[in-house]
């Protein structure tokens, strides 16, 4: 399967949704490193909120969706 990306105009943010990974997805990395953009990793499993990426990378934040999607205005 090739990795596919949708969205209209301008990226700013990558959002993947997991059951249970606590590490980024590979297609979300594959993406973050092309576009250069934050990414978010939801997961439906556990509590903690993990940052991945070094300094000169864009970041990626795991986190749990009902935490994470309950901050939305």
């Amino acid at each position: 399967m090739k990795n596919r990306l949708d969205y209209d105009g301008e990226p700013f943010l990558l959002l993947e949704a997991k059951l249970a990974n606590a590490e980024p997805a590979t297609a979300l990395l594959y993406f973050r490193d092309r576009l250069r953009i934050p990414a978010v990793q939801l997961t439906g499993a556990g509590e903690s909120y993990r940052l991945f990426g070094g300094p000169e990378e864009a970041k990626v934040l795991v986190a749990p969706a009902a935490a994470w999607l309950s901050l939305l205005p």
